[in-house]
C-alpha cells in the first residue's frame, strides 16, 4: 500500500471522528445502502469531502412535494447544497434545525435541497423530522440516473455536496460539524464558489469557520 493511499485512509478516519456521521452500512437491519453501492472504491480524503462524486447531468428525481429536480434547477444556481440524510441517523437529524436556519441566510443565486435516502418508504418519519426542525426547502426521495449514482458514491450520512451550474461536483461536508455549523458550512461554501471561479459570499450574523485549511 502506497504511502499516499495510507495518509488517505487516515484522513478519512480523523475526518469521521471529527464530524458525527453514520456508515450507511451502519444499522443493517435498517437500511443496507443502495443496490451497487461501491464498498471498495478509492474515496480519498479531500478537503472538506471525499473525491470520487459523479457529476449530475443525466437524471430524473421527484420530490416531497411531488415535484420534480431536474438538471435545469443546477443551470438556474450558481451552486446547489444537496444534503444528503437519513431517518434513522442521528447526526443527521440534531443536524436538521441548524441547516433550516442556515438555508434562509442563503441569497438567491444559491440553491438548497436534501436527500433523504429512506424518505420514499418512510415519508412520515421524514416529514416529521423536517417539521420539526423547520426545513421550509424541498427534499429529494427518488431519483435514477446520477442522483442515484450520487447517492452510491456516499460512503456515509450526512454528507452535502456543492453542485455547480455545470453539474459538477465543486466540494462536499461529510459528516455534521460539531459546532458553528452555519460557519462551516459557509467556508465549505466559498471554497466551492472560488474552485469554480466564482466570487465568495458573507452571510448576515455567520462568522465563517477557520477550518485550518
Amino acid at each position: 500500500m502506497s504511502l499516499k493511499r495510507i495518509v488517505s485512509i487516515l484522513l478519512v478516519i480523523l475526518s469521521v471522528v471529527a464530524l458525527g456521521s453514520c456508515g450507511k452500512n451502519e444499522d443493517p437491519g435498517e437500511y443496507e445502502g443502495p443496490e451497487g453501492f461501491v464498498k471498495d472504491q478509492d474515496y480519498s480524503y479531500k478537503g472538506d469531502g471525499f473525491s470520487g462524486f459523479p457529476s449530475l447531468k443525466s437524471f430524473e428525481a421527484g420530490t416531497d412535494d411531488g415535484s420534480s429536480f431536474t438538471y435545469d434547477d443546477l443551470v438556474s444556481r450558481d451552486m446547489t447544497l444537496i444534503n444528503i440524510w437519513a431517518t434513522w441517523c442521528g447526526p443527521c437529524v440534531n443536524e436538521m434545525p441548524e441547516l433550516a436556519q442556515f438555508t434562509v441566510l442563503l441569497p438567491g443565486n444559491i440553491g438548497f435541497y436534501t436527500l433523504c435516502v429512506d424518505g420514499y418508504e418512510d415519508t412520515g418519519s421524514m416529514a416529521s423530522i423536517l417539521g420539526k426542525a423547520g426545513y421550509k426547502g424541498k427534499t429529494i426521495i427518488s431519483g435514477t440516473g446520477d442522483i442515484g449514482n450520487l447517492v452510491d458514491s456516499a460512503m456515509y450520512v450526512p454528507t452535502t455536496v456543492f453542485v455547480d451550474s455545470s453539474g459538477q461536483i465543486a466540494g462536499s461536508v461529510v459528516g455534521s460539524p460539531r459546532e458553528n455549523l452555519a460557519g462551516y458550512y459557509l467556508a465549505a461554501l466559498n471554497r466551492a464558489l472560488e474552485s469554480s471561479g466564482m466570487s465568495r459570499i458573507t452571510l448576515p450574523g455567520v462568522e465563517e469557520a477557520d477550518t485550518d485549511e
